[in-house]
C-alpha cells in the first residue's frame, strides 16, 4: 500500500456540542478516546467550533511533586488530575 502525503498538520479542528462545556483559550483538551490531547487556540463557546493546537511547545504548571522529566520523554495528560504526566 502506497500513502500519499497531502499536508503537514499542526493543528485539528474541534466542535463543542450545543450542549456542552465552552472551552477557554490555551485550555487542554482531550480527544480522540483519550488518545490524543490539544491546546485550545481560541475560546470555543457552546456549538461552535475552533481549532486545536496537536504540536508545539507549552508551558504548564507543573505540581511539585511531578516526576523528573527530560527531553524527548512521553507524555500523558491524567483528566481525573488535569495534569501532564510520564506516566500513563
Amino acid at each position: 500500500m502506497e500513502a500519499i502525503f497531502r499536508k503537514e498538520s499542526n493543528t485539528l479542528p474541534f466542535s463543542v456540542a450545543s450542549d456542552g462545556t465552552a472551552i477557554e483559550a490555551g485550555e487542554v483538551v482531550v480527544v480522540t478516546g483519550g488518545k490524543v490531547i490539544g491546546i485550545a487556540y481560541q475560546k470555543i463557546g457552546k456549538g461552535e467550533s475552533g481549532t486545536l493546537w496537536k504540536r508545539g511547545v507549552f508551558e504548564c504548571a507543573c505540581p511539585a511533586t511531578h516526576a523528573a522529566i527530560a527531553q524527548g520523554d512521553s507524555l500523558y495528560f491524567d483528566e481525573s488530575e488535569y495534569k501532564i504526566t510520564p506516566t500513563a
